[in-house]
């Protein structure tokens, strides 16, 4: 497309609504549109073009074809006025003003200036002239105004405005020094004002006074500045002029406008010229002229059928502010009809193997020339794209992500497959009463944007509704009996009629100012037209669809549903399907009219048949397939898993447990991985590749943690490239530690200490290790002695003991202030480190002293309570224990009041005397429990008191 200035001799005629007409006889308007002058082209326009590429068609194809330009006036702008200059000549004086110049000034006027087109132009380069420009009145003026546009290069220059009456000047304005001001017998400061910048003034008076408004501000309202001199019979001369006292500045005039002029209305001067355009068809006028100023679009329909073989120019005519005839042209080329011509397809190599590049090469010819050339593959599967497109939802379920409601014989459920659409969701509603209800939060607001989905019904007579949120509903849209339409906020505006059983892709754009709706392709409410039903003001939170009661049963179906936000959005994405891939391909040799075209599938599945075929698109749109190709490489053969190893093999310290996989593969291997309960669930971990190849290799994964005293399993998964999946049998492992030991002591060994102080006491008994793990760093440390009491040694530490050995441990106590038969507590603190866990554990031994007379003390037999003091199968034992100093045991024991059996009593070493066992042993229907705790209290008390709890035990179960 091209452009070009014509300049010849236009008539223009100026009618009294100042509508520019222009007349072109037929001869002109041919030779101005001569297609011989197409590549002329115009570079000085002050209209800005953007125009519409070339068509080509395709011979008796109906489409029209919009060919759109828009034109924008970039500047200078011609502002409309009495005396507005824009006729006049560049360099002259203004016409209708007389001119005064001395030396060094001067009045012309110039071509532009900040946007103003044809200005008045005052120069004063002299500090002793000046220059003026005046205009007469015809009439007196006794109550009218002056509007004009005024600017100054220099806020030291010095500029007059001067209204006379018979040469006597009434109103005297002036700019100086920065500052708007006048003169009534002295100066007075209306308001200031900079340089190079465009200031529309608008002087008003009457009999009274005069006011003056500044860029829109108004000055001595109500005309309350005064006149210089008396006004006689009415203003009758403009003087504008430059004084003497200044110099070197320039002064620019635009636009000069009077109330009493043709055509005038208050701030004609705010407007400027329109301008003119059509659409001239091989060099006929096809449109009527168009007015306008600033922008505008010009539209115009083009078909093959109607233009007919051949090229034609159609061409947008228009003038610019200089009154110069410009022309952008299009061609449009009308050729015959011709498929793009596939001759011959190549697949190299016919039958690919494992890791093999497939290239597809066709040889295309077209009468014209090839435009696109791409490779389709895989058939369509009915699953339309979308942020929810349902396809990997499972049928009979309701929707993920959507909060759903159904009130009683209603559903929102996935099916599998509705007229070519795959996975939908269907809403079913047979409640005549009831609605089928969902709606989705969205993550942000949106202020603007676009929701897209297909819609189908079964019945015409069905009722479904569709809103857009913002804490509340803005935007209702809905299908009812038949017809799509949409709530104003007042009552429901008809869009179009609807048929049932079929699917309509629906979409809904909106922004700041309203909305619109595009069905099946068709744009309803262009330019967000549409009203929402409420205010938008945080922007659009959340998107529902729901039935409404309608009296009857009827299912909705919707499908691929998208969001302009989510991610991979694209317009119209919704209308593409999953397992659709289209591929470029590129010309590797020939032309664009008879070439060869490649593309090679260097990445493609395995066990999987690949189809595709060919489609080819000339420059006229038209379009060829070829039938469908396919290939694919399979394989047939599972991983091999040639051999395990675990290391260690069996367990005896917890250790990581090393397990190394042999994995060979026909292709390669994709991944191998160890299924375990290693965690306490069952899970899949990956194994890495340690040595070898992908093909044949060697694979490790180590248990690094895992539970005592549980079984784990484990087996191998080897996937290779293809999904050839293979697995072990399982395989397991464990370490089951049984931390067990018992104190012993001699049956008839006594634990008693002389009467008074200083007296000496040896402990002595035997600790026995009766579980599996040996006991490591073994330390027996006395924790507990009475008042004033001392130990020999109080720690003794013991380096290992191994399961079935035994220790003997000997303690030297030394007691004070001892009372005859008073039972001191001894308590011993035993700690040890488990040598297969590394785990802690420890318990209290606690054993009683009986305080005797020397020379006549009654012994009393010690047995063994709890001979084993800890058997268990957990890695710390732990039990709860009571501060001895809790029990005050001074002197005599002191008396419990109430009998009852407590868990809180210390389950630890003691020692009582055989007749107290034995009357202990004679309470019939006592737990094993309860007789170890009865044995461990009465083991704090002295003997008569012990033997009356045991009397109140018996008596508990009596029958």
């Amino acid at each position: 497309m091209k452009r070009r200035a014509i300049k010849g001799i236009i008539l223009i005629i100026f009618f009294n609504l100042n509508v520019l007409f222009i007349f072109l006889s037929t001869d002109a308007q041919s030779d101005l549109l001569s297609i011989n002058n197409y590549n002329s082209v115009l570079y000085n326009s002050s209209i800005n073009v953007t125009q519409p590429t070339d068509l080509v068609l395709s011979e008796g194809d109906p489409t029209n074809n919009t060919l759109s330009w828009n034109l924008t006036d970039e500047g200078p702008f011609a502002y409309l006025g009495a005396y507005s200059f824009t006729n006049d000549t560049i360099g002259a004086d203004p016409l209708g003003w007389i001119i005064t110049e001395g030396l060094l000034t001067e009045t012309s006027i110039v071509y532009e200036n900040d946007g103003h087109h044809m200005v008045a132009k005052l120069t004063d380069n002299n500090p002793s002239n000046t220059t003026s420009m005046t205009n007469s009145f015809m009439d007196n003026q006794t109550e009218a105004t002056i509007e004009f546009y005024w600017r100054t290069s220099s806020g030291t220059s010095s500029n007059y405005f001067r209204l006379s009456d018979n040469d006597t000047w009434i109103i005297y304005f002036v700019n100086f020094a920065s500052e708007f001001r006048y003169w009534d017998g002295s100066y007075h400061t209306i308001c200031s004002s900079i340089n190079n910048q465009w200031y529309h003034i608008k002087l008003d008076w009457n009999s009274t006074g005069w006011q003056v408004e500044i860029n829109g501000t108004l000055y001595g309202s109500a005309y309350s500045y005064f006149f210089a001199n008396p006004m006689l019979d009415g203003l009758d001369a403009f003087k504008v002029y430059t004084h003497s006292n200044t110099f070197g500045y320039d002064i620019y005039i635009d636009a000069v406008d009077y109330s009493w002029a043709s055509g005038y209305y208050p701030y004609r001067i705010k407007n400027y010229k329109d301008y003119l355009c059509a659409i001239f068809e091989n060099g006929t006028l096809k449109t009527s002229w168009m007015q306008w100023s600033d922008q505008i679009e010009v539209e115009y329909n083009v078909s093959a059928v109607r233009l007919g073989l051949g090229f034609h120019n159609v061409s947008l005519v228009y003038n610019d502010v200089d009154g110069l005839w410009n022309h952008d042209d299009v061609m449009v080329t009308v050729k015959e009809w011709e498929l793009p011509n596939i001759l011959e397809i190549i697949q190299d190599p016919a039958d690919p193997t494992y890791q093999d590049d497939v290239n597809v090469t066709v040889h295309v010819t077209d009468n014209t020339q090839v435009q696109a050339i791409f490779i389709e593959t895989d058939p369509r599967t009915g699953d339309y794209l979308g942020l929810y497109s349902f396809a990997n939802e499972t049928i009979g379920a309701e929707p993920s992500n959507w909060n759903v409601y159904n009130d009683s014989n209603c559903s929102a459920n996935i099916i599998a497959e509705i007229d070519g659409h795959s996975k939908v969701l269907k809403l079913h509603d047979e409640n005549p009463v009831g609605i089928v209800y969902m709606n989705n939060i969205f993550s942000n607001n949106y202020t603007e944007g676009t929701i897209e989905f297909y819609w189908r019904t079964s019945s015409e007579s069905s009722s479904n509704i569709f809103q857009i949120w913002d804490e509340g509903p803005v935007i209702h849209f809905r299908n009812f009996e038949g017809e799509f339409d949409y709530w104003n906020g007042t009552m429901y505006i008809p869009v179009c009629g609807s048929i049932s059983n079929r699917w309509y892709h629906i979409k809904i754009d909106w922004n700041s100012s309203g909305w619109q709706v595009e069905i099946n392709g068709t744009l309803y409410g262009a330019g967000y037209s549409y009203v929402f039903w409420a205010w938008m003001n945080n922007g659009m939170d959340a998107f529902e669809i729901y039935t409404a009661p309608s009296g009857s049963s009827f299912d909705t179906y919707i499908d691929a549903i998208d969001y302009s936000w989510a991610p991979g959005y694209y317009p119209n994405r919704n209308k593409d399907q999953l397992g659709v891939s289209n591929h470029s391909m590129t010309l590797i040799s020939g032309t664009s009219t008879d070439g060869f075209w490649n593309f090679t599938f260097s990445d493609y599945p395995f066990n999987k048949n690949i189809t595709y075929r060919v489609f080819a698109m000339d420059l006229f749109g038209n379009t060829n397939s070829t039938s469908q190709y396919s290939f694919g490489v399979f394989d047939m053969f599972v991983p091999n898993i040639v051999n395990i190893t675990q290391t260690p093999a069996t367990l005896t310290i917890v250790e990581s447990v090393n397990i190394t996989a042999h994995v060979t593969d026909n292709l390669e291997i994709l991944e191998v991985l160890v299924e375990s309960n290693h965690t306490g669930s069952w899970g899949t971990y990956s194994m890495n590749l340690i040595s070898g190849t992908p093909q044949n290799g060697t694979w490790n994964f180590s248990f690094a943690n895992y539970p005592i005293n549980n079984s784990i399993w484990y087996r191998i998964i080897a996937i290779d490239v293809a999904g050839q999946i293979n697995t072990t049998d399982y395989y397991n492992f464990g370490i089951f530690p049984i931390i067990s030991w018992s104190v012993i002591l001699g049956y008839y060994n006594n634990f008693y200490i002389g009467v008074g102080n200083n007296q000496q006491c040896a402990l002595n008994f035997t600790l026995e290790n009766r579980g599996n793990t040996i006991l490591l760093n073994l330390n027996f440390t006395i924790i507990s002695l009475p008042a004033n009491w001392n130990a020999e040694q109080y720690s003794q530490v013991v380096t290992n003991l191994v399961p079935g050995a035994n220790v003997e441990l000997l303690f030297q106590i030394t007691g004070y202030n001892v009372d005859e038969n008073v039972q001191y507590p001894i308590i011993i603190y035993f700690e040890a480190t488990i040598y297969e866990t590394g785990q802690q554990c420890f318990d209290n031994i606690t054993l009683l002293v009986t305080g005797v007379k020397t020379g006549g003390f009654k012994i009393w037999p010690i047995t063994i309570i709890l001979g084993v003091a800890a058997v268990a199968t957990i890695i710390i034992i732990q039990r709860r224990k009571q501060s001895y100093t809790d029990l005050k045991l001074k002197g005599k024991t002191k008396k419990v009041d109430e009998w009852k059996f407590s868990s809180i009593l210390p389950q630890s070493i003691t020692v009582i005397s055989t007749d107290l066992m034995n009357r202990i042993n004679q309470i019939k229907r006592l737990t094993e429990e309860e007789r170890e705790l009865l044995i461990q209290h009465v083991a704090l008390l002295d003997e008569e008191e012990a033997k009356k709890w045991i009397k109140v035990a018996k008596n508990l179960y009596l029958d």
